[in-house]
């Protein structure tokens, strides 16, 4: 049987949904400015500006997995607050190995 204190939070996942539909709307409009700007032959402008939007994309999945660890740990589910705590711990290591 699943406590109440066990289901997510409908406003911390309503909070995510709307989280993931900004950072969509970000990104659509950084690539639809680095295009229009490539487009328009400003490669200063369209470059950083494309970077940008994949540096946004790469975010959103870690965001995601942060937020699913806070829930986790507020719930109290301590194999999954584990499990996503690794997979953070696993991004920030491969960052700062290939960036450092």
């Amino acid at each position: 049987m699943t406590t109440p204190e066990a289901l997510p939070d409908a406003t911390a996942r309503d909070a995510n949904a709307r989280l993931a539909r900004i950072l969509v709307a970000v990104v659509l409009a950084l690539l639809v400015a680095g295009l229009a700007g490539s487009a328009a032959g400003a490669a200063g402008f369209a470059t950083p500006t494309l970077g940008a939007a994949c540096g946004v994309l790469l975010l959103m999945p870690i965001l995601n997995v942060a937020a699913e660890f806070v829930d986790e740990v507020r719930r109290r589910d301590w194999a999954f607050a584990l499990a996503a705590a690794a997979v953070l711990l696993l991004i920030g290591y491969t960052a700062i190995d290939r960036l450092g």
